[in-house]
């Protein structure tokens, strides 16, 4: 059985090669990095190196929180879909679309077809999108999937 990290690893190179054939001509850099303490991978969609004000697209797959035990009280094997989230930048006021819609649903349709819990965060206007940008505040949208809505109730 793959700990879960592998799985969220499998995952993230198997996004990162849809978004290569998919989003290439928004995005031409796509990098794959990890969070320092947790592992989880990291993938940031650019126009070129991540700026403000322009396309960046930043995204976390990590294992969906777990709280069952096994028979022996130990932590049990996670067996659920994993949480993405993803981090753009507000449009400012008056000015035109950062992210259009075009650019910005192949990135959120990949990932709310496999089951995931979806979470889209933005960060403020003139702040580059990135993991620290992920916090409940910058919340704006959380996308399940209808089939297996039990996941959201854990």
């Amino acid at each position: 059985m793959a700990t879960t990290t592998a799985k969220a690893l499998a995952f993230s190179r198997e996004l990162i090669d849809l978004w290569t054939k998919e989003v290439s001509t928004s995005f031409a850099s796509i990098a794959q990095t990890f969070e320092a303490v947790t592992g989880n991978p990291i993938i940031t969609l650019s126009d070129g190196s991540p700026a403000f004000s322009e396309k960046v697209v930043v995204v976390r797959i990590r294992p969906i929180p777990w709280t069952a035990t096994d028979i022996l009280g130990l932590a049990s094997q996670v067996y659920t879909p994993h949480v993405i989230d993803i981090c753009t930048e507000t449009n400012g006021a008056g000015d035109p679309n950062i992210l259009t819609t075009v650019e910005l649903l192949p990135v959120i349709g990949e990932c709310v077809k496999r089951g995931t819990l979806v979470n889209w965060y933005q960060s403020a206007n003139g702040v580059v999108p990135a993991i620290g940008q992920i916090i409940d505040a910058n919340l704006k949208a959380s996308f399940g999937d209808l089939y297996w809505s039990a996941q959201k109730a854990q």
